[in-house]
């Protein structure tokens, strides 16, 4: 699914901030996992990557999963 969007993304001048957020039950190491993963797709689409959170911010009591977040910064974001 994540590659079907990538594909699709169109790469302007932009900086991203990325937002690997887990669910509950998914472990720091898991979201780690998936975050090496989702950078190096970024990477080969020549994203440019501004700052990366990973962590368990929305949270549902014990659900499994994560899910992925790619916010396109503006001047105004970039500097905050």
């Amino acid at each position: 699914m994540l590659l079907c969007l990538l594909l699709h993304l169109k790469v302007l001048p932009f900086l991203y901030l990325i937002l690997v957020n887990g669910l509950g039950e998914t472990t720091l190491i898991e979201l780690f996992i998936i975050n090496n993963h989702l950078q190096d797709l970024l990477k080969g689409k020549e994203v440019e990557v501004a700052k990366t959170l990973v962590g368990n911010y929305m949270t549902s009591l014990d659900m499994g999963g994560f899910s992925i977040t790619l916010l396109k910064l503006d001047k105004e974001m970039e500097e905050l």
